[in-house]
């Protein structure tokens, strides 16, 4: 087992280190002439000044854009774990979809950590991890909304501490802290990317993609924005064969990694147009 070291700092430390941790935030208003955040997409409108459009918090840093080589989405839904295994050309690597013992709704804080060491040894190995920001959405009461968001940002939470302290190198931590490998993409872009959103409402996801799996689905598409897929056909029987519920998991953790690679990897101007609402 690889050994972990921590670096001990006195709490004036801390709070100097947190302090000076960037915001994250979109800078609607910043000049031209001023630096976009690091790893964010630009975005204009005509005749208008140039914004960031935050895509992942944290930004992706320039090094890790050039470094990596593959990223895993994962979905956490209700009942079930969903991930998706990509590289950066577009290739699927590993797809799939494990039922959680229990749902994380009003779950413990140790039946939540349980379970988070257990998906830590489900994943797949990547360079960088993606979950999605989590956001108020729907009919759901309040009390039900923060009842589920709350299990799910716990599990989220525990979840990265996971990965990214197993991912700490031998010797030292970097930056004093740790190496983020683990990001948060920006609440719903991908259903704004892939137009699975109707009003405040999440649509299936599944015709989407299909176009992408389907033989030259994704080339010949005159919808919204559809990149290739290169998925081996074992991954796509296993899919297909798939009840409904696990169809829709695995969906969501597929268009959330290639959501990833699209905005805050490759930096797709069209992709980048979708999701601003502008005309290329």
């Amino acid at each position: 087992m690889q050994k972990i070291l921590w670096r001990s700092q006195c709490p004036h430390q801390l709070c100097a280190s947190l302090r000076a941790q960037p915001s994250h935030r979109m800078s609607a208003g910043a000049s031209s002439a001023s630096e976009p955040d690091e790893g964010a997409a630009p975005e204009r409108k005509p005749g208008a000044r140039k914004r960031t459009l935050r895509v992942t918090t944290p930004p992706l840093p320039e090094s890790v854009v050039k470094e990596m080589k593959t990223a895993v989405g994962v979905h956490l839904g209700g009942n079930a774990v969903s991930w998706a295994r990509l590289d950066r050309g577009g290739s699927l690597l590993a797809w799939d979809s494990v039922d959680l013992a229990a749902s994380t709704r009003r779950a413990h804080p140790t039946k939540l950590f349980q379970q988070a060491m257990e998906m830590k040894q489900l994943l797949p190995p990547g360079d960088v991890y993606v979950l999605e920001d989590r956001a108020s959405g729907g009919h759901q009461s309040q009390q039900q909304q923060a009842s589920l968001q709350s299990g799910s940002q716990q599990l989220s939470a525990m979840l990265l501490t996971l990965i990214n302290l197993d991912s700490a190198p031998a010797g030292g931590a970097v930056d004093g802290l740790f190496k983020q490998r683990v990001y948060f993409l920006r609440a719903r872009l991908s259903a704004r990317l892939f137009r699975t959103m109707v009003g405040s409402e999440r649509v299936s996801a599944r015709s989407v993609v299909e176009d992408m799996l389907s033989p030259g689905g994704a080339a010949s598409s005159s919808g919204p924005h559809r990149p290739a897929v290169l998925a081996p056909p074992a991954l796509v029987h296993g899919y297909r064969s798939s009840a409904d519920a696990r169809q829709e998991n695995l969906c969501r953790a597929l268009l959330l990694t290639m959501t990833f690679l699209e905005l805050a990897v490759r930096r797709n101007p069209e992709a980048i147009s979708y999701v601003s609402g502008q005309p290329k």
